[in-house]
C-alpha cells in the first residue's frame, strides 16, 4: 500500500486516517459526542466489531477509549480517518488493568505526523482477549481538539500468496515505471498481491473519458484503486488524479481529460495493507473520442491481449483529419494498416493467427512500415483522397462506410506469426 510505509509483524493493526474537511476549531467548545463519557479505562466503551463511526470527537483532555474482544486466531484491525493538520491525533492499544493508559506500557501505538495512523494486533493466545483501544490528541499538539472516523475491525489474517505461482498474463507489471498498457474491454482472471501491485498505463486524448472499473470479492481481500500522472508522484498514495478505496466487491475510477492535450497516465490496482492477495476482472474504456464503430473479435497475441483499432480528428471528408491507432499489440513489433469498403471475417488468414475483418478490395497502407515500440502501440494519419484499393488510391465519398484494420508481427509459441486487430467501421461525410 503506497499511503504509508509502516512496519508490519504478524500482528499488525492498522488504522487509516485519512483527510477530511477541515473542521473549525470552535468545535473544542462543543458537546461531547454520542459515546461519552468514555474518558477512562474504567469507563472504556464495550462495543461489539464491526465497530464504524464518523465524527466522533476527542480532546486532548478527553481522549477515547473502546473495549474490544478478539477471538482466538483473529487480529484487531483499527481504520482511523482524521485531518492532521487540525491536531494530531494518535492511536494506542492497551491491556486491561494496571497498566491501562500508561504511554511507556502499551501493546502497540502508531503516533505519527500524518493523516494515516496503524495499530493492530493478532490474537494467538487461544483464548478471547479483551483489549483497549485508545484515541488521543497528542500531548504537545497546539490544537487540543479535532474530529476523526473510527473503524474497529477483526479477521482471521490471510495466508501468505506465492507470486511465482499465481503471476497473471500482464505481469510484470509491479511497478510504475514497468506498467503494462492497459487492456481496453474486459479482462479476467487477474491477480495482486501486497507484495506485487498491478500498474497500467494509457493515454488519454483530449476530451477524453477513463472509466476504469475491477470486480473482485472483498471478503477475500480488499483491492482499491489510484490514478496518477505519468511520473507525478506515481504509487506514492499523494498528488493522484482520483481514487476509489471503497469497501465494497468492486472499484470504479471515471476520469475524463479536460485539458486541450493527451494525458498519460496510470492505474495503480492496490491492495489494502493487512491484505495478502486476490484475483480480479478488469473491465477499461475510453469514451467520448474515437470515431466509427469497432466490430469482428481480434486473437489475443502474445501478451495475452487482443490488439484493438480505433480512429480520432473527424469522419467530415472535407476536413481530411482522419487518425488511424493500433494498441495493445505486440512490443517491438512491426505492422501496417489495411482498409476496404466491406466487412469480412476469415480465421487464420495468410498461416497467421489472426481474424481478417475485411472482404473484397483490400488497401494496404504499405509506404510506410510502423513499429510498435515498447509499449504495443502504432498511429498513422490517412490522406482520405488516397485510400488504396487494387486499382490504385481513392477518395473517400460522402455516405461511404470504409472498413480499416492493423495487421502486425506476432509470436506463438515460440514461432513467428502475424496477427491482426478488430474491425473499425466508419462512414464518412
Amino acid at each position: 500500500m503506497p499511503r504509508k510505509s509502516l512496519p508490519l509483524s504478524a500482528a499488525v493493526a492498522f488504522v487509516v486516517c485519512a483527510a477530511l474537511s477541515a473542521p473549525s476549531r470552535a468545535q473544542c467548545s462543543g458537546p461531547d459526542d454520542a459515546f461519552e463519557d468514555n474518558d477512562t479505562c474504567a469507563t472504556a466503551l464495550a462495543v461489539t466489531m464491526p465497530f464504524v463511526q464518523t465524527a466522533l470527537w476527542v480532546h486532548r483532555h478527553d481522549p477515547d477509549l473502546f473495549q474490544v474482544t478478539v477471538l482466538p486466531g483473529y487480529e484487531l484491525r483499527a481504520s482511523l480517518q482524521c485531518d492532521d493538520d487540525q491536531g494530531d491525533v494518535d492511536l494506542v492499544l492497551y491491556e486491561p488493568g494496571a497498566a491501562c493508559g500508561d504511554l511507556w506500557v502499551n501493546f502497540r501505538s502508531s503516533q505519527t505526523y500524518t493523516n494515516y495512523e496503524a495499530v493492530a494486533w493478532l490474537n494467538n493466545t487461544g483464548a478471547p482477549k479483551v483489549l483497549i483501544v485508545q484515541v488521543q490528541m497528542w500531548r504537545g499538539s497546539i490544537p487540543i481538539c479535532n474530529r476523526y472516523d473510527l473503524s474497529l475491525t477483526s479477521a482471521v489474517p490471510p495466508q501468505p500468496c506465492n507470486a511465482t505461482v499465481l503471476d497473471d498474463l500482464l505481469e510484470e507489471n509491479d511497478t510504475c515505471a514497468t506498467a503494462t498498457p492497459l487492456p481496453l474491454g474486459s479482462t479476467a482472471d487477474l491477480w495482486v498481491s501486497n507484495a506485487d501491485l498491478d500498474y497500467y498505463s494509457v493515454r488519454i486524448p483530449a476530451g477524453a473519458t477513463l472509466d476504469f472499473r475491477i470486480d473482485f470479492t472483498h471478503s477475500t481481500a480488499d483491492i482499491d484503486l489510484w490514478l496518477y500522472d505519468v511520473g507525478q508522484s506515481c504509487g506514492t498514495g499523494t498528488g493522484e488524479l482520483a481514487r476509489s478505496i471503497s469497501l465494497t466487491d468492486s472499484e470504479r475510477i471515471v476520469w475524463q481529460n479536460t485539458g486541450s492535450t493527451p494525458r498519460d497516465v496510470i492505474v495503480e490496482v492496490d491492495l489494502y495493507s493487512w491484505s495478502a492477495c486476490n484475483t480480479y476482472d478488469l473491465v477499461a474504456n475510453l469514451g467520448g473520442v474515437g470515431l466509427g464503430t469497432n466490430y469482428c473479435t481480434a486473437t489475443p497475441n502474445v501478451t495475452g491481449m487482443s490488439g484493438r483499432i480505433s480512429a480520432r480528428g473527424t469522419d467530415v471528408i472535407v476536413a481530411n483529419n482522419f487518425t488511424l491507432e493500433a494498441r495493445q499489440l505486440t512490443p517491438n513489433s512491426v505492422g501496417s494498416f489495411i482498409c476496404s469498403r466491406l466487412s469480412g471475417s476469415t480465421p487464420n488468414v495468410g498461416g497467421g493467427i489472426g481474424t481478417l475483418c475485411l472482404s473484397g478490395d483490400i488497401g494496404r497502407f504499405d509506404t510506410v512500415v510502423l513499429a510498435t515500440g515498447s509499449l504495443g502501440r502504432f498511429e498513422s494519419t490517412l490522406d482520405l483522397a488516397l485510400l488504396p484499393q487494387s486499382s490504385g488510391n481513392v477518395s473517400a465519398a460522402i455516405g461511404e462506410t470504409w472498413h480499416f484494420q492493423a495487421w502486425y508481427r506476432d509470436q506463438a509459441g515460440n514461432q513467428a506469426t502475424s496477427n491482426l486487430t478488430d474491425g473499425l467501421a466508419v462512414t464518412f461525410r
